[in-house]
């Protein structure tokens, strides 16, 4: 539970760095536009649909410790 609880107060810590200095104008554009970039491709995981997600998250897991055959 102390590792999640890590997880989450460096999550929130990166997020208000990235938002109060919006706020405050200390981020440039170039940034600004890259995260909205970012935003913007996380759609395309739902056009390749749970099926191509779910192979990479078994390719990831397994890696060379066993063959998986394609079907």
């Amino acid at each position: 539970m102390n590792t999640k609880k890590r997880v989450y107060v460096f999550a929130l810590s990166i997020y208000g760095l990235v938002i109060f200095s919006k706020a405050l104008g200390h981020i440039d554009e170039a940034v600004s536009d890259l995260f909205d970039r970012l935003d913007k491709r996380v759609p395309l995981l739902r056009i390749w649909g749970a099926i191509a997600y779910a192979h990479l998250l078994v390719l990831r897991s397994y890696r060379s410790r066993q063959f998986i055959p394609a079907t």
